[in-house]
């Protein structure tokens, strides 16, 4: 491990035998990882019998920090106790970054500390660290001094600024401060040299402003990289840190503290020309993981995410899937940094709002809004692109003014199915274009039906079967989890038409494989007005778009060749003669369910459904009752859940 080494002294400049010394090396960091694959942990102390207690000299090996992520330096704190007792008599904190080479070195070389700050630095040799803050170097092997006493030109020598310093600017001195005041300060200390220079030998113009154009431009690019690594370049203070604002806000949004670190808070939205960066960098910002979480482009100043995934939701449909769904607003719905949606005026991602952008109306909360929410939840190391092409009043079979659902429509009102397919290629290309290398992977939702409401089961099974066959066809995936979302429960059953279209909907995950159905909460709906029973209400909305979410991972993994898995949840209530059986579908393909009761410890008897694959039976019987269920997935049927008594 490298070493670095020290001396000690009071301000006296005598040695410290009257005390017992110690030093502590904290790391800026708590852990770090070395090139090795080495976890560094905690601080390095250096006791008092480790300290020559005639010289003060010591020596520590210290990580080498140079190589270390994340970004780490050291700091210095010296504790000196009674020599004969554990009284602390004083603390020193030494602010001073301290960086660790492979070499390691001598303490007083390797801290990153400001020359005296009345001083200019002459030199032949670039004196490095000692100008990182406070001064200004002066290549002497250059320019020849004529107003100084004869002095070595081998070594540094620090020359009153006290001319610099009566200008009643703090800027003349510190050089921390805006570029305007760093080139008045540079002026006044650089000026008075230059101009004797000329006056003793005219020839050194060219060299003199060759030399000022040097300087100029290597000092001021230092300061266009807050997080620069490079010890020779001007840093701010300790207490200092670099800050940007929101625009909109004049909040601070993010800041770069005195080690490097980026700090971001809340979502930040940078225009052109509010960070000062060096061309070729760009600004990253990493999450609580340490992950790259989002950059910032030098050139343009968009925010660019960088993830491994881009999840891709699709929604189709009318209304629900538009966005129905009332209250909304800031406070209920703030926007999430790694969710964007498909901009249809612009053909282009822009951060989600609530309401989606549509191709008709933004009047309440979508689904697919909720359901963007579950995927950036469920994969935090993602972005999320939610493209919403539902149109309210469509219809599948029927064929409404608002437009067609059909794959095969060529009617006068607009087809729906082409517009949304064209849309699905140009927002996977731009998506693409904005995460280069990362996984796509598309989900699609679909919630429909109120416009067919008197529509036959067998049409309306034929349509859809094909609308999401001509989806995973244009999609190339025939593996694309599909979810069909249920109307408002009483709509659906107020009218003996309108069932036929929910039985469509249910029994999709009989007919395909990898499809999931989602039945909406009873007393969800009622948005717009009282009477409302079409249009889910927030809560309705919240709740289905979640019930939707965990549908696409049941639907994930429904394949035929998925070996089915029991029941969940199975509750068995009863009143009077009337018993109803409700349990939630396992995470694996369900074609079909098996229900069983039996009365007072008899026989089994089968329970005949008229919907396969829904979740809940009802019959009649009195006695004790005890009911069973089992998966059925194709012709493969699971065990069945243990008995379950009813209730009531």
């Amino acid at each position: 491990m490298p070493i670095v080494s020290g001396q000690v002294r009071d301000f006296g400049l005598a040695d410290l035998t009257s005390h017992r010394l110690r030093l502590i090396f904290s790391p800026s960091n708590s852990a770090a990882m070395g090139p090795d694959g080495t976890l560094v942990l905690g601080p390095v102390v250096v006791e008092n019998d480790q300290i020559n207690p005639t010289t003060g000299g010591f020596q520590v090996e210290l990580a080498r920090t140079t190589l270390l992520r994340p970004a780490t330096f050291f700091t210095l704190r010296a504790e000196w106790f009674s020599k004969t007792s554990d009284r602390l008599e004083g603390v020193a904190v030494i602010d001073w970054p301290l960086r660790v080479p492979a070499a390691g070195g001598a303490l007083s070389t390797l801290l990153n500390m400001p020359g005296p700050v009345s001083a200019t630095a002459f030199s032949a040799v670039d004196p490095g660290a000692l100008v990182a803050v406070g001064g200004v170097w002066v290549d002497t092997g250059v320019t020849p001094r004529t107003n100084q006493e004869a002095k070595s030109m081998s070594e540094v020598v620090w020359e009153d600024l006290g001319e610099a310093r009566a200008m009643d600017d703090p800027s003349a001195t510190s050089l921390l401060e805006g570029d305007t005041a760093f080139r008045r300060a540079l002026h006044a200390r650089f000026g008075p040299m230059v101009a004797e220079a000329l006056a003793a030998d005219p020839t050194l113009g060219p060299i003199v402003s060759a030399m000022t154009s040097t300087l100029l431009t290597t000092e001021l690019a230092g300061r266009d990289i807050p997080e620069g690594g490079d010890d020779r370049l001007l840093k701010r203070p300790a207490s200092s840190r670099t800050r940007f604002y929101d625009e909109t806000s004049n909040l601070v949004a993010a800041e770069i503290d005195e080690s490097g670190d980026s700090h971001v808070y809340g979502p930040l939205h940078l225009g052109v020309g509010k960070a000062v960066m060096r061309p070729s960098r760009r600004f990253r910002y990493h999450d609580e993981g340490g992950r790259i979480a989002w950059e910032i482009d030098p050139y343009s100043g968009e925010q660019l995410l960088i993830v491994p995934r881009v999840h891709v939701v699709f929604g189709l449909g009318q209304s629900n899937m538009e966005g129905r769904g009332r209250p909304f607003g800031a406070r209920l719905d703030p926007p999430h940094r790694r969710i964007h949606m498909w901009d249809w005026p612009n053909s282009a991602l822009v951060p989600a709002t609530v309401p989606l952008s549509s191709q008709q109306q933004q009047v309440g909360l979508s689904v697919l809004s909720v359901i963007g929410r579950e995927v950036a939840e469920h994969d935090t190391n993602s972005a999320v692109v939610l493209v919403n092409a539902g149109v309210g009043n469509s219809g599948l079979v029927a064929t409404p003014v608002a437009g067609s659902w059909a794959v095969d429509y060529t009617g006068s009102v607009p087809s729906l199915w082409p517009i949304a397919r064209d849309t699905m290629t140009k927002s996977l290309e731009v998506i693409a274009q904005k995460h280069p290398g990362a996984q796509i992977i598309p989900w699609v939702f679909w919630h429909q039906g109120e416009a067919d409401a008197n529509t036959p089961e067998a049409a309306y099974t034929t349509a859809l079967d094909a609308l999401f066959t001509a989806v995973r066809t244009h999609l190339g995936d025939a593996t694309i989890p599909i979810v069909a979302g249920g109307m408002v429960p009483e709509y659906a059953e107020a009218h003996a038409g309108r069932m036929g279209v929910r039985k469509a909907l249910i029994g999709v995950q009989s007919r395909l494989e990898f499809t999931a159905y989602a039945d909406g909460a009873r007393n969800g709906g009622g948005s717009q007005n009282l009477t409302d029973t079409v249009h889910y209400a927030r809560g309705g909305v919240v709740d289905l778009g979640k019930r939707m979410w965990r549908g696409a991972l049941r639907a994930a993994g429904a394949s035929a060749s998925s070996i089915p898995h029991k029941p969940l949840d199975v509750i068995v209530h009863r009143a009077g003669t009337s018993v109803t059986v409700s349990w939630s579908p396992p995470d694996s393909r369900a074609t079909d369910y098996v229900v069983d009761y039996r009365v007072d410890g008899g026989a089994w008897t089968n329970v005949a459904r008229p919907i396969p694959a829904d979740t809940s039976a009802s019959f009649s019987a009195t006695g004790v009752v005890e009911v069973r269920v089992a998966t059925k997935n194709g012709t493969e049927t699971s065990e069945f859940t243990l008995p379950v008594n009813a209730i009531g």
